[in-house]
């Protein structure tokens, strides 16, 4: 049996009644257990906490936090992340990495941005949170031919639960995955808990300016 309740500031303490610490969330709030005395219960076993397993000694229950993170599942991946911390920080963000870098590599990208995300992808992004446009960085991946090389990411505020192993595929070459990233605060700060979600592609040179 498993009791399942928000909380924002309680003290995290064992079946002892021993203080094991707090959990802190994705938004600098605390969130944590008290597993001494629970309403619906008097022990638990087990705190999960964003799929991490906080044990006790003894008991029969669980107490399951919400921290408000939803989980989601890409490929043979599983992160959790929170779409409204990233929402509102893109907003605040004047442009993405390519504008403000403005080398001849990323005013090609932008020249095509709006056909270089396939709708598979735009619909992820969508529901992270993330504004298409603000990419966290966009670079070149090798020597412009017919097609050049181009790989960057845009960061969202969540975490790996599953790491995985492969990178999802949404078609003619674009492939993309999740990693742990760092907070980030120079432009924008997405949180303590930071993931990038990376993706490759190859475009075409649409510009009249040469490579630099």
């Amino acid at each position: 049996m498993c009791a399942v309740f928000e909380t924002r500031h309680l003290p995290c303490r064992n079946d002892d009644g021993n203080s094991i610490g707090s959990i802190e969330g994705p938004e600098g709030r605390v969130l944590s257990a008290f597993m001494h005395s629970i309403d619906c219960c008097s022990t638990v076993n087990a705190v999960y906490f964003n799929n991490r397993r906080w044990p006790s000694s003894k008991g029969h229950f669980c107490a399951i936090i919400n921290s408000g993170m939803e989980q989601l599942r890409l490929g043979d991946q599983i992160v959790g992340y929170d779409s409204v911390r990233t929402r509102t920080t893109y907003a605040a963000m004047k442009s993405g990495f390519a504008e403000r870098c403005g080398c001849a590599y990323c005013r090609n990208f932008v020249a095509q941005r709006n056909t270089v995300y396939p709708e598979k992808f735009l619909q992820l992004l969508d529901q992270l949170g993330i504004d298409p446009k603000k990419e966290g960085d966009v670079h070149e991946g090798g020597p412009p031919g017919s097609l050049t090389e181009y790989g960057g990411w845009f960061y969202v505020a969540g975490e790996l639960i599953e790491a995985g192993e492969r990178m999802a595929d949404a078609g003619s070459g674009f492939q993309y995955f999740f990693r742990p990233s760092h907070r980030t605060t120079l432009l924008a700060d997405f949180g303590n808990e930071v993931l990038a979600l990376e993706f490759l592609t190859r475009l075409r040179w649409v510009i009249s300016d040469e490579p630099e």
